[in-house]
């Protein structure tokens, strides 16, 4: 019985424990989760030219990495003014023409598109008179010329512009009297100005088909020269 009562004494105060309540340490409410930041996708249009002009440079380099030089045939009509004739002197003429898009130094619409550098040969000749008197005629014409292109909508891959430049004008000649030749040589500056459409299509990843319609004047001293053609080449 003794061992009974020993059993229950330590027992009382294990059960006392037991039914109590314990203490419980409190804890605060966890913070709610951040909000997400608004995602905003890219946006050209919000570039300001004005503010990132090197952000806007890249990307026209991305769009258009050509380097923007062109090579171009020439041929047209020339109405050429003749001192020794009444009226126009009209001859079909032919030449070369580099084109250099000098605006893409500065690498920011509207100077990107806008500026272009060009240098034109034109050539012609013709020859009048007898199988015994007869005279040839060469006229060279060497211009460099800035113009100012104007895009026709948006995307579009005409142009039209304003051009006006200066050069010279190279021109030979000779007299034939049966065996007796008389040559004749003389250059003179000029001034060139006029007006005309370009297009640039894509043919290639890095690669343009360039197309030219266009009506020029040349002052030459006294003289005033119209010309009027067209051009095609390729643009790198």
């Amino acid at each position: 019985m003794k061992r009974w009562w020993l059993v229950s004494l330590l027992l009382v105060p294990m059960l006392a424990l037991a039914q109590s309540d314990p203490e419980f340490i409190p804890y605060d409410d966890p913070p709610p989760p951040p909000e997400s930041l608004p995602t905003r996708e890219y946006d050209p249009g919000l570039i300001d030219d004005h503010l990132y002009p090197e952000a806007s440079r890249s990307f026209s380099r991305l769009d258009d990495p050509n380097t923007g030089l062109a090579f171009e045939g020439v041929t047209g009509l020339f109405f050429g003014d003749n001192a020794h004739r009444r009226g126009p002197d009209f001859r079909f003429t032919g030449g070369l023409r580099a084109t250099w898009e000098v605006g893409r130094l500065f690498g920011v619409p509207p100077w990107r598109e806008g500026l272009v550098l060009d240098g034109t040969w034109w050539a012609s000749g013709r020859r009048d008179g007898s199988d015994f008197i007869f005279s040839r005629e060469a006229l060279h014409l060497f211009t460099l010329a800035p113009a100012w292109h104007f895009p026709l909508g948006e995307g579009s891959a005409w142009t039209a512009y304003l051009q006006a430049g200066a050069g010279i004008a190279y021109q030979t000649g000779s007299i034939t009297t049966g065996q007796v030749v008389t040559p004749v040589a003389g250059v003179r500056p000029l001034i060139q100005y006029g007006l005309g459409l370009r297009a640039r299509p894509q043919i290639g990843e890095r690669l343009h088909m360039t197309i030219r319609v266009e009506l020029m004047r040349f002052r030459r001293g006294y003289l005033d020269d119209t010309w009027a053609g067209f051009s095609l080449g390729l643009a790198f």
